[in-house]
């Protein structure tokens, strides 16, 4: 990623995370100006005046925005041109000629390779299966919390529930919060290196612990499954149980976005198979260059004239320069 800073017009600095000069596509960071959403995928970034033509989205989790950035860059760059043939023809065009040899198939595709070893379609099958654990991840604790999200209503005491450590059953926000902090009466910042449990909510378990960097207290909800960090503790009840619920509802939210990614990964996986295996358009081209290629390397090879050589070398830079005028 490439961290370049300027200020937007307010005077706010922004980061530039990573930027694709091909599609125009950028991630921007503006946590300094304070936004719940900090993260944002833009089009038509313009360095000079920190300007951008519009935006994709915005993203208050960093991982959504990466995803979102390649999607968009990937879309925008798909080709009808196979990328293995593409990076032969590139590679016999731009790098034979300073070898001054005809590099073999074997050494060709062993550069491919090499070159998909650190390309994003090399790493779809393990994203997709690890965006799979999670779905199951997530369609379990949908299953398992379905029927409270429909049930509970902090708008409504009625539907509100909480039961603290001892099992007694509060539908008030404020009381079920003081008995929260009657838990944890007289505790420290050390006290909290362990989880405390103070109670359920909408069949959670609910803890308060420390934070992810050991600093801050947090509240947390254990599920069957794991254990989600929601937020920090905050003075007023009524934020932290909408936090909770919050969190809980999202589940939903996020389920249907994993199977969202799911698909997208799996068909830039197809997209980049058929790129892969299509025959190549210009083969007859390809063909042609290396014939040619083999006559330039006999000639170098067998020739001691050195002015002889030189033309050679100049007929060779004039038709690379033609091949790059037609495409």
């Amino acid at each position: 990623m490439n961290h370049i800073t300027f200020k937007d017009k307010e005077g706010f600095e922004i980061n530039v995370l990573a930027f694709d000069g091909e599609s125009n596509f950028a991630v921007l960071d503006r946590t300094s100006t304070g936004s719940p959403t900090p993260y944002v995928v833009v089009k038509g970034l313009d360095m000079e005046s920190a300007t951008w033509s519009n935006s994709e989205g915005y993203f208050a989790n960093y991982e959504d925005c990466v995803r979102k950035y390649k999607s968009s860059v990937l879309e925008h760059t798909q080709s009808d041109i196979p990328m293995k043939a593409m990076f032969e023809y590139l590679l016999r065009r731009d790098i034979e000629p300073m070898l001054s040899r005809t590099l073999t198939d074997e050494e060709v595709w062993q550069a491919y390779d090499s070159f998909m070893q650190n390309d994003d379609f090399a790493l779809l099958p393990d994203r997709i299966e690890t965006e799979k654990k999670y779905r199951t991840i997530l369609a379990k604790e949908y299953e398992y919390f379905k029927d409270e999200i429909e049930a509970n209503n902090l708008r409504d005491t009625e539907h509100f529930t909480f039961y603290d450590v001892k099992g007694n059953e509060y539908h008030d926000l404020k009381e079920a919060w003081n008995a929260i902090e009657e838990c944890t009466k007289g505790y420290k910042l050390n006290d909290f290196k362990e989880n405390k449990f103070v109670g359920r909510f909408m069949k959670a378990n609910v803890l308060i612990g420390l934070g992810l960097a050991g600093e801050g207290i947090v509240i947390k909800l254990k599920t069957p499954l794991r254990t989600i960090n929601v937020d920090s503790v905050n003075p007023v009840s009524r934020v932290n149980f909408n936090r909770m619920y919050k969190r809980i509802n999202d589940i939903r939210y996020s389920l249907n976005k994993t199977i969202e990614t799911i698909q997208n990964y799996e068909g830039n996986l197809k997209t980049a198979k058929e790129m892969v295996n299509k025959p190549f358009e210009l083969q007859d081209e390809l063909t042609s260059a290396r014939n040619r290629q083999k006559e330039i390397n006999k000639i170098l090879d067998t020739s001691g004239n050195e002015n002889s050589k030189v033309v050679v070398e100049d007929d060779l830079e004039e038709e690379r320069n033609e091949s790059c005028m037609e495409l």
